[in-house]
């Protein structure tokens, strides 16, 4: 199981954007700034930062960075989600 900490929060919420997490992956000295996290009706999941871009003056997102393998990615959606939780809870 990968090991995620959550370094901070911001909340922003819109439509499924609950808001933006610094998360940090201690194994591999890793830092990513402004992962979102959305959640609509019971269910929540991450995202890792895009770049926007335009199309016919409609925004769209492009990833910056993505997971090649399904199940690295959803063992980083579990141990993300359960971070930022902890992380939240922690404020209350």
């Amino acid at each position: 199981m990968i090991t995620i900490r959550c370094r901070g929060f911001r909340d922003y919420p819109k439509n499924t954007l609950i808001g933006f997490a610094d998360l940090e992956v201690p194994a591999v000295g890793l830092l990513i700034h402004d992962v979102c996290l959305h959640g609509r009706n019971s269910s929540s999941w991450v995202s890792l930062p895009g770049k926007p871009y335009q199309v016919n003056g409609e925004t769209k997102w492009t990833p910056v960075v993505e997971f090649t393998d399904p199940p690295h990615r959803s063992e980083f959606q579990e141990a993300a989600l359960a971070a930022i939780k902890s992380f939240r809870e922690l404020l209350q």
